[in-house]
């Protein structure tokens, strides 16, 4: 379930999830829209990874606190450190190398 981000919830949701992807997007943005299916379809095959939402209009101050200069921007965070940063549109498979970097270590 994607979960849309707020400055309430954000640390919270870091704190007690060690795999999270966010996506800071605007509705207005096209590359946005043109990336959401991915990041939808990303959340329903991976189950043990939380995707977060965030937009950045209405948490302007979260996002400068992440340095997203543009967007889509989507980051990857393991154990509460960053470990990977996208920024634009990528395809699929290329989303999906972020994604098997994410649970990279995991025992099987």
């Amino acid at each position: 379930m994607i979960i849309f981000g707020n400055k309430d919830n954000l640390d919270n949701i870091l704190s007690k999830n060690n795999k999270v992807i966010i996506d800071f997007y605007t509705d207005w943005c096209p590359p946005c829209q043109v990336f959401k299916p991915t990041f939808e379809e990303s959340d329903k095959e991976n189950k043990d990874i939380t995707h977060i939402l965030l937009d950045v209009d209405a948490y302007q101050d979260i996002a400068i606190e992440w340095g997203i200069q543009q967007i889509p921007t989507v980051i990857s965070i393991k154990d509460n450190k960053e470990i990977s940063r996208i920024v634009g549109v990528v395809k699929k498979e290329d989303f999906d190398k972020k994604i098997k970097e994410l649970k990279k270590d995991e025992k099987n």
